[in-house]
């Protein structure tokens, strides 16, 4: 796709320019004559688009949107997007393989203060795992962490 996009510029140019008009969904009360309708006529919808569109925050986060979306954009034109050929596809990825099993020997990596430790499966809840300490001289040794 990153070959395609090097390849075809005038194809797309126009992607481009839109993004740098346009840094914030059109308005969700616009009339029909305008040509755009992000909803049907339904009014509780319209009304909950009204209140985020007038939401500053929403505001705040629509424009870094726009902002990465073109800075994406010009990184295609000038041919300096990363090569991720090489990267595993999330699509043909089984997720089997990262369910936890009781008795599997996991680390975490505690990012503040840069520590690892192993720590072993003792349970599996659906989304929920139990681990326990395998260093000998941890403080909680015999407690479980969820």
């Amino acid at each position: 796709m990153r070959e395609w996009f090097y390849n075809n510029q005038a194809a797309w140019q126009g992607l481009v320019d839109w993004v740098r008009q346009h840094h914030r969904a059109p308005h969700p009360a616009q009339g029909s004559s305008a040509g755009v309708r992000l909803f049907k006529g339904r009014a509780n919808l319209q009304m909950a688009a009204l209140q985020q569109y007038n939401d500053p925050a929403a505001q705040a986060r629509n424009g870094l949107s726009a902002a990465y979306r073109l800075r994406k954009m010009q990184e295609l034109r000038s041919r300096s997007v990363a090569d991720i050929s090489g990267e595993p596809d999330p699509d043909r990825i089984d997720l089997q393989d990262f369910k936890f099993v009781p008795g599997d020997i996991v680390t975490v990596l505690d990012r503040k203060r840069d520590e690892a430790e192993q720590w072993r499966v003792v349970a599996v809840l659906d989304e929920m795992i139990s681990l326990q300490s395998v260093a000998p001289d941890h403080a909680g040794k015999n407690s479980a962490r969820w």
